[in-house]
């Protein structure tokens, strides 16, 4: 060291100095990991993109003497105020006659979590309050001009909510006003991922703090040009994935396949569009392959800065298909509060647009993916559906559009019409116990009209809406019947006409003598739904056969409510003890959960917890 400090001796008798080497961290963090070298190329470096793997950078940090030990006069100010403010409240509910005393507020900050949140830069549109959106028949249009968003509930929350801090807090453009409107109520959403109390079947009401316009409505500056996250080669991977899998999950009903053929040139003019689109592949594609990386959610984080500066009065149809796909995102592996969310969002944003399920082109793609995602929502929360059934489609004669469909070949608008059935059956079910304001004998005619519909469904159906094959089980293989569908829709309008003839049978108000003994048979529509799935290999229609198979399972839970009418029509042989002598239906039950176990393995979406739920009303966990 002393050598080093004095310098060395050349043979020309002179001195210099070596040079001080210092070791540097200018690399990514899995390069700086492996202690690799990197070669610092962004956003991906050489070493990532070979290995496959996400490339994060760290962030430079440094903070500014002057606030070491104080704050500034303005940060003095805004705590002083909400000082205040709070000594207020205290003060308007303390009681001068009574003596202080402990009080456990516990669950006054637990309902604060759960409950409503009003975002104070943000108009409230009717929608989020589903009671209050069938009831209203006009809004005006201030109303209608916020379409709300959130952050991702990725498996990690933690890293969720730390990252889309971090997408707000570094978008290009957002000045300080900006980001302090938008900063605290991403702060204010951390506490429900962390309140214990929140889980699946927990009814939110809730105002996102990602709003369509947010960085326009605050006067920010114009949003830079920004690179995809992903490079050209991952890019090209992601959307192949998309048009083969991910982008057909919003195609059930529709024959044109405006996701992936004949809308897709024209969206992927949209940045926001090619961003979700990117993000639900990523999701899938790593849920397949088992592997946690921060692409999906990066993709996801950089779709939400591009619509935070979208002009809602501008939002055309690319940004109702990217508000479609950021549903399904959340869809895939969130809790039902999570993706809900994004549902306002669509609603509010269908809603402003007076856009229906009897639109054309990708709004009518659009509309009935978002049904669908509401309808399974409010089945799951027991509320009813975000938009009004009422103006849905403008012609719900089934017999005309019977034949209409028979005439064109298009089952599509008749099996949308099982679908519109079923959102009144969850819209009816949802005020289970009653309302004050439904009398018993209106809930009776209620639900006999709703039955009336569907057995008129079942007897209208078109040629290409019925099975092309169908047969009985044999033997102890399959016990559920085989019946195959020739097209996707045909499946889709099925499942919905089976889970909704459960759901209104199980409310008892359904007379037997009104319609087929077979029709009113809970327990023949459950084999149906456990027979469509295994023979229609269909990933768009699996991730809808998450909810129907449950409802069949459920109906395997209560046989004593149907005689044990199965028993009657099956083969002695299909029933061993897999389950012990005494399990009824125990073919019945392993089969839906390998069915279930099997979507999740082949389409990514998670199925684990309807499985662990059916698992506790069988009895088995």
């Amino acid at each position: 060291m002393a050598d080093d400090a004095a310098g060395v001796s050349t043979p020309y008798g002179g001195t210099y100095k070596r040079p001080l080497r210092t070791r540097t961290r200018s690399g990514c963090l899995p390069c700086r990991s492996r202690k690799r070298k990197c070669d610092g190329a962004r956003p991906r470096c050489r070493n990532c993109e070979f290995r496959g793997d996400g490339c994060a950078w760290g962030v430079k940090v440094s903070f500014h003497p002057s606030r070491a030990l104080t704050l500034s006069a303005e940060d003095e100010a805004s705590l002083l105020d909400v000082e205040q403010q709070r000594r207020a409240d205290n003060t308007e509910q303390a009681d001068a006659d009574e003596p202080h005393q402990f009080v456990d507020d516990t669950n006054d900050i637990v309902e604060f979590f759960e409950g409503d949140y009003v975002a104070p830069s943000s108009p409230i549109s009717d929608v989020d309050d589903p009671v209050v959106n069938h009831e209203a028949e006009s809004q005006t249009d201030t109303e209608l001009h916020t379409v709300h968003f959130v952050e991702s509930s990725t498996p990690d929350d933690q890293n969720l909510v730390q990252g889309s801090w971090k997408a707000a807090e570094e978008a290009p453009g957002l000045n300080a006003r900006a980001q302090q409107q938008i900063l605290p109520l991403i702060t204010a959403d951390t506490g429900a991922h962390q309140a214990p109390a929140l889980h699946t079947e927990t009814v939110v009401s809730y105002t996102a703090p990602f709003s369509l316009g947010q960085a326009i409505f605050s006067d920010a500056a114009p949003l830079p040009d920004l690179d995809l996250p992903v490079s050209k080669t991952e890019q090209a991977h992601l959307m192949t994935a998309y048009l083969r899998e991910t982008g057909t999950w919003c195609e059930t009903t529709d024959s044109e396949k405006h996701f992936t053929v004949k809308s897709i040139h024209s969206m992927m003019e949209s940045r926001a569009f090619v961003a979700a689109a990117l993000a639900l592949s990523s999701r899938q594609v790593d849920t397949l392959r088992g592997r946690q990386r921060q692409t999906a959610l990066e993709l996801y984080q950089y779709t939400i800065r591009l619509l935070i500066y979208q002009d809602p009065s501008e939002a055309d149809t690319s940004i109702l298909a990217t508000c479609t796909l950021l549903c399904v995102y959340e869809m895939m592996a969130s809790s039902v509060s999570e993706w809900r969310r994004h549902l306002n969002g669509c609603a509010g944003l269908l809603k402003s647009r007076n856009w229906k399920g009897c639109s054309r082109g990708i709004i009518k793609s659009c509309f009935w993916a978002f049904a669908r995602i509401d309808i399974w929502a409010a089945f799951i929360i027991g509320q009813t559906t975000l938009l009004s059934t009422t103006c849905w489609v403008e012609n719900d004669s089934i017999p005309a559009v019977s034949a209409a469909a028979a005439a064109s070949g298009d089952i599509d608008d008749y099996c949308n019409l099982a679908i519109l059935i079923f959102a009144k059956i969850i819209n009816l079910i949802a005020h289970n116990p009653p309302s004050p304001r439904i009398s018993a004998a209106h809930r009776v005619t209620m639900t006999e009209d709703l039955w009336k519909d569907l057995s008129i469904w079942w007897k209208f159906r078109p040629r290409h809406a019925c099975p092309l094959l169908r047969e009985e089980p044999r033997g102890s293989g399959n016990p559920f019947p085989t019946v195959v569908f020739t097209t996707s829709a045909a499946i889709c309008g099925n499942t919905f006409f089976h889970a909704g003839s459960i759901l209104l049978l199980e409310t008892g108000l359904v007379s037997s003598s009104s319609t087929e003994k077979e029709l009113s048979d809970p327990i023949w529509h459950a084999r149906e739904l456990g027979g469509l799935s295994i023979s229609n290999e269909s990933h768009a229609n699996w991730v809808n056969h998450l909810q129907p198979l449950f409802i069949a399972g459920r109906v395997l839970a209560n046989t004593s409510r149907w005689g044990g009418r199965l028993l009657e029509t099956q083969p002695a042989d299909t029933y061993d003890d897999c389950f012990g002598d005494g399990e009824e239906y125990a073919l019945e039950k392993l089969a839906l959960l390998k069915q279930l176990a099997r979507i999740e393995k082949e389409t990514g979406w998670k199925t684990s917890d309807r499985s662990a739920e059916l698992r506790r009303l069988w009895g088995f966990a």
